[in-house]
Order: C-alpha cells, then sequence, then structure tokens
C-alpha cells in the first residue's frame, strides 16, 4: 500500500498510526522485531504526481482501498465522491478455534489517520456524497462517475461546480 500511496507525495508524509489493543507494536522474538509500527510514513517521492487526485468510493469498498481513499483524503491529496465506504479496516493477525471446528479470525491491529479519524465501522465519508439511482442505471448514466469528472474539472480548472462555491 505505501509504494502506491507515496507515488502521490513529494515530500515526507505521516499517514496516521496503527492501533493496537496494548497500545505497543505488534512484534517477535520478545519484541525484537516489529512487524506492524504504530507509526505510518511515507518518505515521499520526487517525482510524485502532484496534480489533483479524485477517488470514487462505494459500500462494496473495503479494506485496502479504504485505507488509500482515507489516508488521501485525511491529507488533503484527494477528493472522495461516491457513498460511505463498508469500514471494514482492521488487520487480523491470529485464529480462535470455535466449538464444531471452525476458526474464527480476530481483529488485533486498526489504523487511525492523520487527522484521527478511523473508518473501522463507518466507512469513509465522501467529500461529495452520490449514489447511483436506479433510474440513472435503466438511463446507462454513472452519476458518481459524473460527479468524480465533475469535481476533478473543478479542481483542475478553478471553476466552481454546479455554480457554487469550490470545496
Amino acid at each position: 500500500m505505501n509504494r502506491m500511496l507515496e507515488r502521490f507525495f513529494p515530500e515526507r508524509t505521516e499517514l496516521g498510526r496503527d492501533v493496537t489493543r496494548t497500545g505497543k507494536p505488534v512484534s517477535l522474538l520478545f519484541g525484537t522485531v516489529e512487524i506492524v509500527k504504530l507509526k505510518a510514513v511515507l518518505d515521499g517521492r520526487k517525482d510524485a504526481y502532484a496534480k489533483p487526485v479524485v477517488v470514487l468510493m462505494n459500500s462494496g469498498s473495503a479494506s485496502g482501498s479504504e485505507l488509500f481513499a482515507g489516508v488521501m483524503q485525511a491529507t488533503g491529496r484527494a477528493k472522495i465522491v461516491g457513498a460511505p465506504s463498508c469500514g471494514c479496516l482492521l488487520g487480523f493477525l491470529g485464529y480462535a478455534l470455535v466449538p464444531g471446528g471452525g476458526e474464527l479470525a480476530y481483529s488485533e491491529v486498526g489504523f487511525a489517520m492523520s487527522n484521527g479519524k478511523r473508518i473501522e465501522g463507518e466507512g469513509v465519508i465522501p467529500d461529495h456524497e452520490v449514489s447511483p439511482a436506479l433510474i440513472d442505471l435503466q438511463q446507462g448514466r454513472d452519476r458518481p462517475l459524473e460527479e468524480a469528472q465533475e469535481v476533478l474539472r473543478t479542481l483542475v480548472t478553478g471553476v466552481p461546480i454546479h455554480g457554487g462555491r469550490i470545496e
């Protein structure tokens, strides 16, 4: 994920922090090797894409896509368009046996964005919320995509969206 995100940040940028149940990094070998660090930081790239970015989301967006969109939004690097994502951003490190022979994956690690917002349970809330309507789909329209194109046009040209102020 960091390799993809760093393509949008020219300078060192704090993404947020992992949140564990204990408040300590997840480690191996009695704490000598951290496998999940508490603070997430990108070094940045000189050749990073610096133009405006719009990310489309919906309720089917989960996990990695939520992390990407949430970080881009929290850092002010992108505008989010669509519907709230599913709110499914937790990491699991183990399984517990349950009666009947099944296994339950249990979460150990959450993530808080640099602005303190957590995605788990709430999702990424779009800057411009728009969901497809049945009539639009029947007519071959994709309203979220149309809105994303309009937001991007506004970010590039500086001309207000729908005659209103630039958001």
